[in-house]
């Protein structure tokens, strides 16, 4: 799998076992006739999830394999994929928060930074994806 850093993103930024590549020199948004503006998201660590969690509305999406996610997931976790996301487009609360995770915390940041240019607010990427998160003892999910 090749991956650039996010802040240096042009052109098809995934490949490999990721669930879609992203072109981001299509994906600018322009906050007036002459200023471009680009959205953005933060990485965060499990401690900072829980917390969110804890304070209600987050939406937190895997982008792992179909067999990774059956196996363990954090809690209310969506699997997001190519076969899902356009309705994931349509039907998502925009000004919510929005988690990516991923197995590593790698794969996470590209599809945060895309979720973020179609318009979700407030996208974050977990560090450690989710192996930092079962490292850290928090509670996964299964089945």
């Amino acid at each position: 799998m090749s991956l650039r850093p996010h802040a240096q993103a042009r052109g098809p930024v995934l490949t490999g076992p990721f669930l879609f590549a992203v072109d981001f020199d299509t994906l600018k948004f322009r906050q007036g006739p002459e200023e471009e503006c680009v959205a953005s998201y933060q990485n965060i660590d499990q401690t900072v999830l829980t917390q969110l969690q804890r304070q209600g509305e987050v939406q937190v999406v895997d982008i792992r394999d179909p067999e990774s996610f059956i196996r363990g997931r954090i809690p209310g976790a969506l699997r997001l994929h190519q076969g899902n996301l356009a309705q994931f487009m349509m039907e998502g609360e925009f000004d919510d928060p929005l988690v990516v995770v991923c197995y590593h915390g790698i794969s996470s940041q590209s599809a945060a930074q895309y979720l973020a240019e179609q318009g979700f607010e407030r996208v974050y990427s977990l560090i450690g994806g989710m192996e930092g998160w079962v490292q850290s003892g928090a509670e996964v999910e299964a089945g």
